[in-house]
């Protein structure tokens, strides 16, 4: 039996986008975008190109022009929201990469917090969970109150 994942980028030319970013070459990607490339298209692991230019660390050179392809990707209509395979967004790369520039344009594209900040909350994960367990403990309470009466 093979494996279910296929050689990447066997059956298209996606893979020169994210080539380009990787090699912080952000002209030749934005060429390739013009030239008819999905803004939002994915590579193996699930990431779009913003995703991809957000995974580099900061580095004070290419920190200008990542910011313009940014916007250039936004500009361009990429959906900001998407994740790739490990659940990542593009603003939690930018969080965790340095990007602080990038993760507020993300964040005010989103107008919401980021999910980084939002894993970090311990009450936003554990709200659902408390809530959920409360109409539980309701439920069970109101079933034993009703029980004791028809026993009594």
């Amino acid at each position: 039996m093979g494996s279910a994942i296929i050689k990447p980028f066997e059956h298209n030319s996606d893979h020169l986008v994210f080539e380009a970013i990787r090699k912080n070459k952000f002209p030749m990607a934005k060429k390739l975008i013009f030239a008819g490339k999905d803004v939002d298209c994915i590579n193996y692991l699930g990431a779009t190109p913003l995703i991809e230019t957000c995974k580099a660390p900061d580095v004070p050179n290419t920190r200008e022009k990542r910011e313009e392809f940014v916007q250039f990707l936004i500009d361009k209509g990429c959906k900001t929201g998407k994740h790739d395979i490990y659940g990542w967004t593009a603003v939690l790369y930018a969080e965790e990469n340095g990007h602080s520039s990038i993760a507020e344009i993300l964040n005010r594209c989103e107008s919401k917090t980021s999910c980084y900040k939002r894993r970090e909350d311990i009450s936003f994960v554990l709200k659902p969970v408390i809530e959920e367990l409360e109409v539980h403990f309701e439920e069970r309470v109101s079933t034993r109150r009703q029980s004791t009466i028809y026993n009594n």
